[in-house]
């Protein structure tokens, strides 16, 4: 029990003098870890990004997402490369006493995303402007006020234009279930099958 009593005074003792030096008291201890720490990309199953006065939405059925306004079309793969951003986002540097203002480009936002789940948001930014540096973007949590730095790979995603974030594929095949293959042009044409040993040319 002496032990325990010891082991617990040190540590209080460590706790303090860490304190005194960087005079902040507990309320001032930075948060650190992920950003969204309930957030897994897997539960989302509706995405809303606005980019000024424009809006951009998405809603999942199944496996399979799919881009809802403004125009009805597969999602890209931007859709999947900023859910695994958000999951995987840790806490950026804050500035401290700062409130979201005009000068950071939060009020009004530049941008904004909301991930929900069944009608509930699960993970949220908005985005204010580029930071001086030209590396990060100023951003808040949805339901938090202070003022981020957010990684600017990150904020590139949420700026990307909206032909980014539509599926752009022509023809969903695999080279299993292709047996012939036609290619006509003005001059002439060319056919090309499967054969046990391999394709051939026909025509």
């Amino acid at each position: 029990r002496t032990t325990s009593v010891l082991l617990v005074l040190v540590l209080a003792f460590g706790a303090y003098a860490w304190l005194f030096e960087t005079g902040k008291s507990p309320s001032q201890m930075e948060e650190t870890g992920p950003a969204f720490p309930t957030f897994q990309a897997s539960e989302a199953n509706r995405v809303v990004l606005r980019q000024g006065q424009a809006r951009i939405a998405f809603e999942k059925t199944g496996e399979a997402w799919r881009m809802t306004e403004p125009l009805k079309t597969g999602a890209g793969k931007a859709l999947w490369e900023l859910l695994s951003s958000l999951e995987s986002l840790q806490i950026p540097p804050r500035l401290e006493g700062v409130k979201p203002g005009s000068s950071q480009g939060l009020t009004p936002p530049e941008g904004s995303v909301s991930v929900s789940r069944n009608g509930t948001e699960i993970a949220g930014l908005v985005l204010g402007s580029e930071a001086s540096d030209g590396q990060a973007a100023f951003a808040c949590r949805t339901g938090k006020t202070e003022v981020l730095l957010l990684p600017k790979e990150t904020a590139d995603l949420l700026r990307k234009p909206l032909n980014e974030w539509r599926d752009k594929t022509l023809l969903r095949i695999t080279r299993e279930n292709a047996a012939r293959i036609s290619l006509t042009y003005p001059d002439r044409h060319l056919l090309t099958e499967r054969t046990p040993d391999g394709w051939r040319l026909q025509e």
